[in-house]
């Protein structure tokens, strides 16, 4: 039986742009753990993931939070440019 991530994971099909943050108490953070969601994403027309180093949980209401949302929104940028007409 397939863990609740890849169950869920594998419905998406829109692009998707996932964050972990290290600082973090409610969650699990690390490389592998990333990875291991990015890749559950498998019918995504594109999937990314980051680990913020040093971030808090809530990250937008952070310091970090400029660069978060400006990354969010390039993500959404390039995507929204690679729809076709």
């Amino acid at each position: 039986m397939p863990h609740r991530k890849e169950k869920y994971a594998s419905r998406a099909q829109v692009p998707v742009f996932y964050m972990l943050v290290e600082d973090d108490p409610f969650f699990f953070v690390d490389d592998s753990e990333l990875r291991h969601c990015v890749t559950a994403l498998v019918n995504s027309p594109r999937a990314e993931g980051s680990l913020m180093l040093d971030a808090p949980h809530c990250v937008e209401l952070s310091h970090w939070s400029s660069g978060w949302y400006a990354r969010c929104f390039g993500f959404a940028l390039e995507c929204a440019a690679s729809f076709k007409c």
